[in-house]
């Protein structure tokens, strides 16, 4: 029975790998998604008896199979885009946007494609999912009627006319692995990740940060992937194959 949980496990890791990789493919012409992968772990070990003295352990462990210990994320810079975009904005640098979460929150992204929401009181700078950007008095970010007179310095305070509309609220954190995922290219503070710190990453505008995903890496993970998965089944054919033989010769 134990080759039976053994490839199961197998299975259902190299399952996930897939999974993983498939996102990463899906998302690869997404603004600043920052790939993930895969990281193994063994299942629980136990100490191989020696037949020859059932009170004695040989110097063996056997193992149960694999698991998924982490799937962590590459924050490695994109490319640059240009787009020429007023409301587009590149983080040269480590750092996140500030943007609000719609419940009292903070959440961060590097994903500067913005946008304009227009409301009774005016227009407002938001992330393409409609989160307000926040400037760093946390602030919501007003923006003129002619949008296209928003200009960006490399510290990311917006004018337009000369007025001052706000600065773009950019933080970076000691921990990134331990940000925790949000969704819509968004991340949250975690215990893991420590508290926000400022950021000396510089702005640009008119400039869109690509995916990190490298198609030729995540093409050989999936023919790895693949090979796994396919050993994992051949194991359980052959197991069940031996056990037929078996109960035949019963």
């Amino acid at each position: 029975m134990q080759t039976i949980y053994t490839a199961k496990l197998g299975l259902q890791a190299q399952q996930q790998r897939v999974n993983i990789i498939g996102s990463n493919l899906a998302n690869s012409q997404t603004t600043a998604y920052k790939a993930q992968r895969a990281d193994f772990k063994d299942a629980l070990y136990t100490a191989m008896i020696d037949p020859s003295n059932t009170k004695s352990t040989l110097n063996l462990q056997k193992g149960s199979g694999t698991l998924i210990a982490s799937t962590p994320r590459n924050f490695d810079k994109g490319d640059q885009k240009m787009t020429g975009y007023v409301l587009d904005f590149y983080l040269d640098g480590d750092g996140f946007f500030t943007v609000s979460d719609g419940s009292g929150g903070y959440l961060y992204t590097r994903a500067g494609n913005f946008t304009v929401s227009s409301e009774n009181d005016g227009a407002y700078l938001t992330t393409s999912s409609g989160q307000y950007v926040m400037d760093v008095n946390m602030n919501r970010i007003k923006l003129p009627a002619d949008v296209s007179s928003v200009e960006a310095s490399p510290e990311g305070v917006l004018t337009a006319g000369g007025q001052v509309l706000g600065r773009l609220s950019i933080v970076d954190f000691p921990n990134k692995d331990g940000l925790l995922q949000k969704g819509a290219g968004c991340y949250g503070e975690s215990a893991s990740s420590g508290a926000a710190v400022g950021s000396t990453a510089s702005v640009l505008q008119g400039v869109l940060e690509e995916s990190n995903v490298d198609l030729t890496v995540e093409t050989t993970r999936l023919i790895r992937a693949q090979r796994a998965f396919s050993l994992a089944s051949r194991a359980l054919t052959s197991w069940n194959d031996m056990t037929e033989k078996v109960y035949n010769l019963r």
